[in-house]
């Protein structure tokens, strides 16, 4: 589509990724959602542009703009092309682009099965080469040391290939359970349209099926005295919970468990804690009850890892020169989760705004609050430092138990 250079351009879409090329002269534009399929590469000094394409400005605005403050001549002949592109493609906040989402989304509502995203990537798509990359990584862990038993795990969801000897003692600590149900708290990356956004479709890896418990999941909604959002859309390209669920198929492989998925978005906008607020205290009480009251065994799950710094997320600074810092900050936010202390666990990163993106805060504050159990231990703790990009993401795994 072409437009008319005096008329306001739609708005970019506030929910795609920009992400810098190694040397910081590309942009990297892709959408997480998949509503645009293809990925766009355009020079870094574009975002300046990008940041115009507000709803309001026009191709002629944009022209001016360029001209008197960077003294750049772009026609805006050339800014309603490269606009159409980004329309056609997917980006932008247009009519085109409801008629795409629309469809997109129907199409997903239809399916009762979710399907793998991270075979072939984060973990081997063939079952046995699966199985034996899983085993792999379970005998990489000294586990004899490890207490059995436990209710409840946080385990990271870091890519497998680089973090996977983290996942091992944590699924140590539940290997001997004859749990029935796992019930799972993972980060929410892509969406943030509510607190709590379950699904009831099925889970599909290459070790197979692993079905969702609708039955209580419906029970845990009747419950509530609000609606649970039924708009799953955020579970499509999500990894956080599928990361867990093949060590569950490969540690149970003959089993009929189900599971709870219940993706969590950001508790950054709490100014106390989050247990103060209804919705929070409410889900977790619901989630508690409808688990006790269905004489099921369950196991919970937090799917979370620590902190996100360098280049790649946003930071004007290497990784690699706070990585010293880092684990020592971490350290103090594990001491609260080994002894169950939520809040605290909570407060230390609201006190620095959060400043080292810690994407598991959500799903362990809820996991603790669901679950509380009596007692935890640190397992394991490591960073990743991708030299590449200059950025680093830091992980840990827990147990709990009651």
């Amino acid at each position: 589509m072409l437009y008319d250079i005096n008329a306001p351009l739609p708005a970019l879409r506030r929910d795609i990724r920009l992400t810098a090329s190694p040397d910081g002269n590309m942009l990297y534009m892709s959408d997480a959602m998949s509503y645009a399929e293809n990925m766009l590469t355009i020079p870094a000094n574009a975002l300046h542009a990008l940041e115009m394409f507000d709803g309001h400005n026009s191709a002629f605005a944009l022209e001016s703009f360029f001209r008197e403050r960077y003294a750049i001549n772009i026609p805006a002949s050339d800014i309603v092309e490269f606009a159409s592109i980004l329309d056609r493609e997917g980006y932008l906040c247009s009519a085109s682009f409801e008629l795409r989402r629309r469809e997109f989304e129907e199409k997903y509502n239809r399916e009762t099965v979710r399907r793998n995203v991270c075979a072939g990537g984060a973990y081997p798509a063939e079952p046995e080469e699966l199985r034996s990359f899983l085993q792999n990584i379970m005998q990489s862990a000294d586990n004899s040391d490890i207490e059995t038993g436990a209710t409840g795990i946080i385990a990271p969801h870091i890519d497998l290939n680089v973090g996977g000897v983290s996942y091992a003692p944590a699924y140590h600590a539940i290997k001997d359970t004859d749990a029935d149900l796992f019930v799972i708290y993972a980060t929410s990356h892509y969406a943030d349209y509510d607190l709590v956004i379950p699904t009831d479709k099925d889970f599909e890896t290459p070790l197979g099926l692993v079905k969702t418990d609708r039955d209580l999941l419906e029970k845990i909604r009747a419950r509530l005295p609000f609606e649970l959002t039924r708009n799953d859309m955020a579970h499509r390209p999500e990894h956080s919970i599928e990361l867990e669920l093949i060590f569950l198929q490969y540690l149970f492989p003959k089993r009929e468990f189900t599971i709870l998925p219940l993706l969590v978005t950001s508790f950054g906008h709490y100014r106390d804690f989050p247990r103060h607020d209804e919705k929070v205290r409410l889900i977790a009480e619901s989630v508690r009850e409808t688990v006790k009251e269905s004489s099921r065994k369950a196991i919970y799950i937090s799917s979370g890892d620590l902190a996100h710094i360098g280049r790649k997320f946003g930071d004007n600074f290497d990784a690699e020169e706070k990585l010293s810092e880092l684990a020592q900050v971490d350290a103090k936010l594990l001491d609260r989760l080994a002894v169950c202390d939520r809040d605290g666990f909570f407060a230390q990163i609201a006190s620095c705004n959060d400043i080292w993106k810690v994407c598991g805060t959500s799903p362990n504050y809820m996991m603790l609050e669901t679950l509380r159990p009596k007692r935890g231990s640190v397992l394991s703790y490591d960073q990743w430092s991708e030299k590449e990009t200059r950025s680093a993401v830091t992980f840990s795994s827990l147990s709990y138990h009651s």
